[in-house]
């Protein structure tokens, strides 16, 4: 290169140039700012060409070159020491030594070529040189350039450095705009790229540089990965059992593969198909809080997450699991039980043996009233002491320690009774009937080897009698002379096919004096006066009840359901998820096995397989099956159910009511359906059976002040000393009975004999004429004493009266009269005759006389 100006003429000043230097090649700009006086060389620079092994030091003033000169190198590395000294004599430039240990990296030194050391050059002070630079080319390109797409949001970029380039201070990245991305150290070579947007391209350019400029620039591009679903939302997790719960989101995403379905610690529940909203969630365990993660996932990633939380209803409270059943060792029925009917008093009953380990037969009749116990191995038994004309129903079976076999059955009919016509009976005693009255067949009285109950004969005169009659008065059947009926022995049956007419027997008036009869022409016809023994009237005397202290009943607790929060019952035919109705009344036909239903009304008929705790039926409900529980009030009918639960209280109970509860459950003031049968638990209040086919009572107690009718006490029953046996209790077998041991006392049926109950009461069945049954009707008793005064009784006690039959007292009512008619009366053995009738709303009475 020429110089373009003149060169400076050659300074006086001494330069102080020492042994040294050569300059290594690594682009740092050195500077000297300070100066004494102002020179046209204002900046000086070192040119060095490394590929012509030449320098040119240049001198400027401002952009304008002053003066130049060149000189070669000696090698590709360094300044020799001559062009530094030359340089050094034309701009003033003072170098100074540098030990090896002591060089700065990115700066330019001079070495000798002779060896020795390394030197930085300065330009001297005053000599009017400022900003002196060391000048250094651009540097090569880099090599291997490559852009790859790492995710959805990120690239790296990579390359190689080019062999050539030793002098690069980084590498530069940019955007195809000149726009700065980043700028990399000197050895880097790799920069990922990052929050970039999913499935777009980005375009760079990279150049290596130093301060002599840049390299040329190398293109590359890349695209990120496709995007990630967006995330789901409307999160909800509902509990709709004790082991399920139901999610339900929406999909707000059009690229999903699936959801994921996680919980809270990031463990994958399950993998939902994409475009699917719900999943249920089942096998879980009750009354657990479980907490779940829902979000989007494709190939290329998942999307944000959200969250809900459930917790599983409750744990059922189910009643314990049934006891081991037990090996049956009762005894094998009997068979082939024949009864014959061998005169009007004996019946001779036989059987097969089926068992081998039986200690007995026991014979009953229908009612389940114990008759006898025949030893093992016997298979005929003679039944005597029989009513005539009778039909007798007998259940046989075997018995041991272990239990009873079930029962076989046969019935026989007595032979005719032998009827005996006596003479008319002279001067029976007058009696004052409405003119409606007229005697019939009887219709039927029936008993079956209990203690008969008998009602005391009413309206019989004890005036004395007028002219003497030969037929019987209208209030009296015709005479049937009869075996005499003791209050020991059971009564006949009366019905329509086969009368039977206990004999009629007169007072016994001391010396009465019969006149002979006289025909109507005969005037004034004097009788005799008959006189009648003062008797002093007999008093009837008061049944006692002792003062019995209160039992205490025990205390009962609800059972630990937990209903408060099941779901509301709702009106449907068939319940199939447990809920609580919040004592509405809904409508269902059915509750299926693993249903609870709490807190509910019925009114309608219900088919109950599950469970029922707190319920109320109205009078039209009828409730079939299942398990009961906590308290039900009752006005309808329930059937066939067990019941473990704390009260059942009024209404109807029917078939099999099995009484389980474990917390002294308590069953009170309830009717019982025909032929019931209820087992276990406590009774209170007013107790009903059916009439015709009374309810037998197994296994409970009795408590205090209950009030029985129409049952049958069997096997287990406790009863306490104040419990009123009424009317139609029966005993199904005679009663053990402890030394000393009080049992129940009752109104004018019952008393302590021998530490037994004992029945003073006799027990009577009417049957009702067809032609009368379905008539408004009352039950009417009449009874004469030994001192033909007589009585009538109310159904609770007997009362004097006069001799009109107007003044029967109804012992009982009915709109409809029922086809038979149960009765207790009390004991009557101080009666001489006792009548039975039923009186008809127009005043007719039909009676039969009992004895």
């Amino acid at each position: 290169m020429k110089n373009r100006t003149k060169l400076l003429p050659q300074q006086t000043n001494t330069k102080k140039i020492l042994s040294l230097s050569s300059v290594a090649l690594t682009g740092l700009i050195l500077s000297h700012t300070s100066f004494a006086a102002l020179s046209l060389c204002q900046s000086a620079r070192v040119y060095t060409d490394v590929d012509n092994q030449t320098s040119t030091c240049a001198c400027f003033s401002g952009d304008e070159v002053v003066s130049e000169q060149t000189h070669h190198t000696e090698n590709n590395t360094f300044i020799s020491s001559t062009i530094a000294k030359k340089c050094a004599d034309s701009f003033d430039m003072t170098c100074a030594e540098s030990p090896t240990q002591d060089l700065t990296y990115g700066t330019h030194y001079f070495k000798h070529t002779g060896g020795g050391g390394y030197y930085r050059c300065d330009w001297s002070e005053g000599v009017g040189f400022s900003n002196a630079k060391l000048y250094m080319p651009p540097p090569p390109a880099p090599e291997t350039v490559q852009a790859i797409a790492i995710s959805s949001t990120q690239i790296a970029l990579t390359w190689k450095i080019n062999k050539a380039n030793r002098v690069q201070t980084g590498f530069k990245i940019e955007s195809p705009d000149a726009t700065l991305i980043h700028t990399t150290a000197r050895m880097d070579t790799r920069y990922e790229h990052s929050d970039l947007k999913c499935d777009t391209t980005y375009d760079y350019v990279i150049k290596a540089t130093n301060i002599g400029g840049n390299s040329i620039a190398v293109a590359v591009s890349a695209t990120t990965l496709p995007c990630s679903p967006s995330a789901p939302e409307e999160l909800t997790a509902n509990a709709i059992s004790p082991e399920q719960i139901d999610l339900s989101w929406t999909d707000t995403s059009d690229n999903e593969e699936g959801f994921k379905v996680e919980n809270a610690t990031g463990s994958l529940i399950y993998q939902v198909d994409a475009d699917e909203e719900t999943y249920s969630h089942t096998d879980l365990s009750c009354g657990t809080t479980y907490d779940y993660v829902i979000k989007a996932s494709n190939a290329h990633g998942d999307s944000e997450e959200i969250t809900a939380s459930a917790t599983t209803w409750p744990c059922p409270v189910l009643p314990p699991p049934p006891p081991p059943i037990p090996v049956d060792l009762r005894p094998v029925a009997p068979t082939n039980l024949v009864a014959t009917a061998i005169s009007a008093t004996q019946i001779d009953l036989s059987w097969t043996d089926q068992s081998e380990n039986e200690t007995g037969f026991i014979l009953e009749n229908q009612w389940g009233t114990w008759i006898d116990t025949t030893p093992a191995n016997l298979t005929h038994y003679r039944h005597t002491d029989l009513i005539c004309d009778t039909t007798y129903h007998y259940v046989v079976k075997a018995t041991n320690d272990d239990g009873d076999s079930t029962e076989i059955t046969a019935q026989a009919h007595t032979a005719a009774c032998q009827v005996i016509h006596p003479s008319p009976t002279p001067n029976p005693p007058p009696v004052e009937l409405p003119p409606t009255v007229q005697p019939s067949i009887p219709v039927g009285l029936d008993t079956d080897k209990r203690q008969p109950s008998l009602a005391e004969e009413s309206g019989i005169s004890t005036v004395p009698a007028l002219p003497v009659e030969t037929e019987p008065p209208p209030f009296i059947p015709p005479v049937v002379t009869e075996p005499v009926v003791t209050e020991e022995e059971s009564l006949p049956t009366v019905s329509e096919e086969n009368p039977v007419i206990p004999e009629i027997s007169t007072p016994e008036i001391p010396e009465m004096v019969i006149p002979e009869i006289s025909t109507p022409e005969i005037p004034e016809m004097v009788i005799p006066e008959v006189s009648t023994p003062e008797i002093p009237e007999m008093v009837i005397p008061e049944v006692s009840t002792p003062e019995i202290p209160e039992t205490v009943i025990p205390e009962v607790s609800t059972p630990k359901h937990i209903v408060q929060t099941l779901p509301v019952c709702k009106s449907q035919p068939v319940q199939k998820i447990s809920c609580n109705a919040y004592w509405q009344n809904i409508h269902t036909d059915l509750i299926t096995k693993t249903t609870t239903v709490a807190d509910v009304i019925f009114s309608t008929p219900v088919e109950n397989n599950g469970w029922l705790i707190n319920a109320q039926l109205t009078e039209t409900a009828l409730l079939i099956g299942g398990k009961l529980s906590g308290t039900i009030v009752n006005s309808g009918i329930i059937r066939d159910a067990e019941f473990v639960g704390k009260r059942i209280q009024g209404g109807y109970l029917g078939g099999f009511i099995q009484n389980n509860s474990r917390v002294a459950a308590l069953i009170t003031d309830v009717h019982f359906e025909p032929n019931s049968l209820l087992m276990g638990g406590y009774l209170s209040g007013v107790i009903q059976g059916d009439p015709v086919a009374p309810a037998l009572l197994q296994g409970l107690t009795v408590l205090p002040k209950t009030q029985l009718s129409h049952v049958i006490l069997g096997d287990n029953v406790v009863l306490d000393p104040s419990v009123v046996i009424g009317v139609g209790v029966r005993f199904a077998r005679d009663l053990s009975c402890g030394e000393g041991k009080e049992y129940a006392y009752s109104l004018f049926t019952s008393s302590r004999s021998d530490s037994c109950l004992k029945r003073l009461s006799n027990w009577v069945q009417l049957t009702v004429s067809e032609a009368h049954r379905g008539q408004r009707g009352d039950i009417v008793f009449s009874a004469v004493d030994r001192t033909d005064k007589a009585y009538t009784f109310d159904g609770h006690d007997w009362y004097l009266i006069a001799v009109d039959t107007a003044e029967l007292t109804a012992a009982m009512s009915f709109e409809q009269l029922p086809l038979t008619i149960e009765f207790d009366l009390p004991k009557i053995s101080h009666f001489k005759t006792v009548h039975i009738g039923y009186r008809l709303e127009n005043g007719e009475i039909i009676y039969w006389r009992l004895k």
